[in-house]
């Protein structure tokens, strides 16, 4: 792509070894008169509009790539509780999916050596597969069709599981997720079902009290009517 972009601006070595490109020699041109004014600054423009246009193509190409990315990665960080923002800062991304695979922050300096960081996006693809249950057909995948496959996994059914995959192991074989234990959900139940209850002994506590507060007061008004009403009736008397 490079080489097409310095072919479609004329840019090349001149006789002196330096690197040059169609509007630089233009405008030298022109100024030396070696051209008229008008055709140079015609033909420089012409050389800028075509820079625009690389400009523009690359980055519609760029959006097109990273914005179902950013979107799948922010559903797949989600899933495994990580905020979704994350996704949007470079490098830092790089490292929650790390975390997220079960593999150490410090693979992600592998990014910045050739070829070592392909093989450190593969094989954290596999690792991060893993743990959302798919083998390491789909972690290929993933890293050859980041943007289209994170959309899937991310809007898919699958879901991430910590404790599945075989970790920060490089020849490990993957482990499958531990089957739940109905002993623990049981506990689980009973724990939630105690403190319901509690809150209910509590609540119950409370009106048993607003309730004798209440006859309290109505016993007190029912004495003082019937102390009135005997007062009343020795002054008749």
């Amino acid at each position: 792509m490079l080489n097409m972009l310095a072919s479609t601006l004329n840019c090349a070595y001149d006789a002196d070894g330096i690197w040059s490109c169609a509007e630089t020699r233009v405008l030298e041109m022109a100024t030396s008169g070696s051209i008229e004014p008008e055709v140079g600054l015609a033909i420089f423009g012409g050389v800028l509009a075509m820079i625009g246009v690389w400009i523009t193509i690359f980055i519609v190409i760029g959006l097109l790539i990273w914005v179902p990315w950013v979107i799948g990665a922010w559903k797949v960080m989600t899933k495994a509780g990580e905020a979704g923002w994350k996704a949007l800062i470079p490098i830092y991304n790089m490292i929650i999916f790390l975390k997220m695979a079960g593999l150490s922050p410090w693979w992600v300096l592998g990014i910045f050596v050739s070829p070592l960081n392909t093989f450190v996006a593969f094989y954290m693809n596999i690792k991060l597969a893993e743990k959302f249950g798919k083998g390491a057909g789909y972690g290929v995948l993933m890293a050859f069709f980041e943007p289209i496959m994170y959309l899937v996994l991310g809007f898919g059914s699958a879901q991430y599981n910590k404790n599945a995959g075989s970790g920060d192991n490089l020849f490990g074989s993957p482990t499958p997720a531990p089957a739940p234990n109905p002993n623990e959900d049981y506990a689980k139940k009973m724990e939630i079902y105690n403190a319901e209850y509690a809150k209910y002994e509590e609540n119950m506590k409370k009106y048993n009290e607003e309730m004798a507060k209440k006859d309290a007061k109505e016993a007190d008004g029912k004495s003082v009517k019937k102390t009135a009403k005997k007062d009343s009736g020795k002054g008749k008397e």
